[in-house]
């Protein structure tokens, strides 16, 4: 058997401190919005994967649970 684990990596909720603290971490539309991609719990906003800060920390977090284990996401 393997390990996996579901994530949600490019995203983060509306009302999670990750998204509080680094607004600038996430897209925006034409009005300078940020871009909603779905409806869970608070929402979600999406991550702007053209920013190196948001990649390091992707990074960060999958080689987390690559350490503890996980085989796959």
């Amino acid at each position: 058997m393997k390990a996996g684990i579901w994530l949600a990596p490019f995203v983060a909720e509306a009302k999670s401190a990750l998204f509080r603290e680094n607004p600038f971490w996430f897209c925006k539309d034409n009005n300078g919005d940020f871009i909603k991609c779905g409806s869970n719990w608070s929402g979600f906003y999406a991550f702007n994967l053209k920013n190196s800060e948001v990649i390091d920390n992707i990074k960060k977090y999958l080689n987390f649970y690559v350490e503890m284990g996980f085989d796959f996401f």
